[in-house]
Parts: structure tokens; C-alpha cells; sequence
């Protein structure tokens, strides 16, 4: 009975807490908190309540609060909450981004790319914002990356650059992956699949065949009282340039290996990187019992069969 009492005494306690909580937040609010503004019009647009959103968006922003300049730019280019406005969204993303909001940079940047919300196409102020919003915090890096890929790979701005379009876009395939749901996910990968599918592209048209460009030696390891083979690997291209490990099979493919245990990720972290001259790196033969053969694949000189 006293478990019974001291659970709803918890349950009736945290109810106050969070009433408390949320009335504070619209007090808040109310007296001119920039901050609380936001989050309840961010609450607000959750709740699909968009004339609210809108409202305290608009206060927010008119505050001078970034992120509110931004969510009132996109309310006003989705005709969420307010009369669908083109210019009005535009104005606000550009008041965002020259207040330093990543998300609202790129928004400037693709206007300025396609030629919409009003603007006429400029690839030299698209290339500019896309540059200015590699930051942490933009939701679209990964795009913005493989955007300024393409664009350096056509010469939009004015030069071709290939080097500079290949730095991009290994830059949009090793950013680690979101937990991302539905289209998202979907259009994350895609996102992969092209930078990967440009590199390629780039690379096939001047790839060059060298001898000797790794050195593989193997050396048993005791883990966990279990012991395990090992596999180091010295990347040494005769011209001493860097090249890109693209993909590993260990036995054609028929087996698993894995990078060492203190270093296993959620996706690969050896393929796709960049690797200069005489740099290493070790993996375990994880599930292969008898080596017969490995192959590497890497973007600078193709297929390497190494036979044990």
C-alpha cells in the first residue's frame, strides 16, 4: 500500500512539475524571452498548430533570433500558418544566414543555385553560401558537400576543378550516418551513392596501374584469450600520391574481416579514405578460417589480388 501511495505521490508530483514548466515557458514567453518564444512556436509546429508557430516564430525573429528567422522563412515558402510569400521566405533566410544560421545558408545558397524564391541563378553566390554553411549544426551538410562536389566538377562557377570536387564529396561520404527514418534515410544514402558514383567518374578517366602499391603481412594477436590473425597493411604507390581504399574481400568476398575490436564502428571506417604514402592500417580476419586470397579495391589503380 505505501509503494502504491509513494508511485502516485511520484506520478502527481511530476504533473505539477511539467504544468509548472509549461506555464513558466508561456510567462516567458509572453514578457519577451527570445528563447522561450522559440521553443514554443518549435512546440507549437509539432503539434501542427501552425498559426501559433507562426506567431511566435515571427516574435521571436523580429527579436533578432536566428533560428526563428529561419522556421519564419520556411513557414512563409510553405504557406504553413500564413499566406504563402516567396520573397518573404527568401528575405528571412538571408536575414538568417547573415546572422550566422547554417540551415538558412544553405536555403540562401540552393536560391541562388536553381533560381527560386525570387531570385535569379548566381552559381558565385550559391558556391559562397554553400561554402559558408559547412558547418556541424546544418542539417543538409552531407548535401551541401555533394552539391559543392558537382559544382566544382561542372565549373558552375566559373572553373573546373576536379581535386576540389573529389575533397567535397569524400567529405559527403564519410560523414557518419544519421538515424534517420522513411524518405530521409533514403535520400541520405542517395546522397552516398552519387558522390561515390562522381568519384568514380572523376578517377576512371585518368586511372594509372603501378606495382608493389601495398605491402600485406599478417601476425597472430592473443584477444580475449582467443587467438586471432591479423592483417597490416602499408599503402606504397610508386609515385608516392594518395589513393582511396574503396572496398576489402578476403577470400573473393566469401568471408567477413573487421577492423581490430577498440576500433569497430557502425560502417566501415577504412573504406573510402584517403591514404598517402606509407601509411597503414590493421584488420581482423574476423569470420575467414583459411586465407586464400584478398583483393583491394582502391579508385587509383583498380583490383590489387594479393594470394596468401
Amino acid at each position: 500500500m505505501k509503494v502504491i501511495k509513494t508511485t502516485m505521490h511520484i506520478a502527481l508530483l511530476t504533473f505539477t512539475l511539467t504544468g509548472c514548466v509549461s506555464k513558466s515557458l508561456d510567462s516567458q514567453a509572453q514578457s519577451g524571452n527570445v528563447n522561450a518564444q522559440y521553443l514554443l512556436a518549435k512546440k507549437s509546429e509539432k503539434s501542427k498548430d501552425y498559426v501559433n508557430a507562426f506567431n511566435w516564430y515571427q516574435k521571436a525573429a523580429k527579436a533578432g533570433d536566428a533560428k526563428s528567422m529561419h522556421e519564419l522563412g520556411y513557414l512563409y515558402q510553405t504557406g504553413k500558418g500564413t499566406t504563402k510569400n516567396e520573397s518573404k521566405a527568401f528575405d528571412w533566410y538571408a536575414k538568417s544566414a547573415e546572422n550566422g544560421n547554417s540551415n538558412a545558408m544553405y536555403r540562401v545558397a540552393n536560391a541562388y543555385r536553381r533560381g527560386i524564391l525570387t531570385v535569379s541563378k548566381d552559381p558565385k553566390k550559391a558556391e559562397y553560401w554553400f561554402t559558408k554553411s559547412l558547418k556541424a549544426d546544418n542539417d543538409n551538410l552531407r548535401h551541401a558537400y555533394l552539391t559543392l562536389g558537382i559544382m566544382n566538377k561542372k565549373g558552375e562557377a566559373g572553373t573546373v576543378s576536379n581535386s576540389k570536387a573529389v575533397n567535397y564529396l569524400l567529405k559527403a561520404i564519410k560523414l557518419p550516418m544519421q538515424n534517420l527514418e522513411g524518405f530521409a534515410a533514403f535520400e541520405q544514402d542517395t546522397d552516398i551513392e552519387l558522390a561515390k558514383s562522381i568519384v568514380k567518374e572523376i578517377y576512371s578517366s585518368n586511372r594509372e596501374y603501378y606495382n608493389n602499391q601495398l605491402i600485406v603481412s599478417s601476425y597472430v594477436q592473443d584477444i580475449l584469450g582467443h587467438p586471432t590473425r591479423f592483417f597490416k597493411i602499408a599503402f606504397e604507390p610508386s609515385n608516392k600520391k594518395p589513393i582511396i581504399l574503396t572496398d576489402i574481400k578476403f577470400n573473393n568476398g566469401n568471408c567477413n574481416v573487421y577492423p581490430p575490436l577498440s576500433n569497430q564502428k557502425k560502417h566501415d571506417p577504412y573504406l573510402w579514405q584517403q591514404y598517402n604514402y606509407g601509411q597503414e592500417i590493421t584488420l581482423d580476419q574476423g569470420d575467414c578460417l583459411n586465407i586464400y586470397k584478398i583483393e583491394f579495391d582502391t579508385l587509383n589503380y583498380g583490383p590489387i589480388k594479393v594470394t596468401q
